[in-house]
């Protein structure tokens, strides 16, 4: 009996031709289950982020509780008379590289600049918190592939500025991409957050969720994609510094759901070599559908060039 034909062997019964799996793997905010040599450019611009130090997910504890002489640990951002931030928008540049060492294994690095816009501190721009990893993928086949994923994240970014949180963060997942039919793919992710030192905001936050992309228009050399997916956040423990009313929220059990959508337009034949071949533009747009936000709006654009 014959082997089952490996994801880049695939022949669509639907016309659309030999393809591989990464060509197929289209989330925009879920990670890629699929272990492939690739290149990516991506810029996010979100707003409206009331809380910046939930969890120090995003920065350092209030740098007001260091200046108040309550936790010399405390590296965040804060004004000189102690007033912390309650608005915060803020601008993300990525380069992210990942590099296949087989079919079934990868590595990668992310290194972000960050711009912040506050509506109490200063504004900001620079290195953000640089993170890296490995990926495997246990389960191969032409229709599925699962892998574990693990992230860790370097205090690389200014705290005191707001691009850093201040703190070693290791991050494992689950990742799964699913082939629904010739056109309809689905992909999965589970993530645990867990940040190693810090102050007694860190916390644990685990991650989760879903991406489904339909190939509305393919001719060979050009593809349309919309993505729709939804994530969430449940913080499994840590704290947050709620202004202006100045109080301390334990966030253990606080869910956070964002709904994103977005177009995928992907050039050249996907098994064929060349810097247009098996590259792709996506834009998009996510909206937060719970009261407890990380922002409230975020718009992004990115470029992805596998080789």
């Amino acid at each position: 009996m014959p082997a089952a034909p490996e994801p880049s062997q695939v022949v669509s019964s639907a016309g659309l031709g030999e393809s591989t799996a990464a060509g197929r793997s289209y989330g925009a905010y879920i990670d890629s289950a699929i272990p492939m040599n690739m290149y990516r450019l991506r810029f996010d611009s979100a707003y409206s982020m009331n809380r910046p130090d939930r969890n120090e997910f995003f920065y350092a504890k209030c740098g007001c509780f260091k200046l108040a002489g309550l936790d010399p640990r405390a590296a965040g951002p804060t004004t000189p008379d102690g007033r912390a931030n309650s608005n915060v928008d803020f601008q993300t540049l990525s380069n992210y590289l990942e590099v296949a060492l087989d079919k079934r294994m990868s590595a990668f690095v992310e290194v972000p600049i960050r711009w912040i816009n506050p509506d109490a501190t200063q504004n900001a721009k620079g290195l953000g918190d640089i993170n890296f990893g490995a990926k495997y993928a246990f389960l191969y086949t032409c229709d599925t592939v699962m892998s574990v994923q693990v992230r860790g994240y370097a205090p690389s970014g200014e705290p005191g500025l707001g691009l850093g949180n201040n703190h070693w963060t290791v991050e494992p997942s689950l990742l799964l991409w699913q082939r629904l039919s010739d056109r309809l793919f689905l992909q999965a992710q589970v993530s645990d957050w867990i940040p190693i030192g810090g102050t007694d905001f860190a916390g644990q936050v685990l991650e989760y969720g879903l991406a489904l992309s339909y190939v509305a228009v393919e001719t060979g050399n050009f593809r349309i994609i919309p993505v729709v997916e939804a994530l969430g956040w449940t913080a499994l423990d840590g704290k947050e510094f709620a202004t202006p009313e100045g109080a301390i929220h334990d966030t253990s059990g606080m869910t956070i759901v964002n709904g994103k959508f977005g177009l995928r337009f992907g050039f050249g034949q996907l098994n064929q070599p060349g810097l247009l071949s098996n590259s792709d533009l996506y834009v998009g747009y996510s909206r937060a559908l719970t009261g407890d936000v990380w922002y409230k709006d975020m718009f992004r654009i990115e470029y992805r060039l596998r080789f």
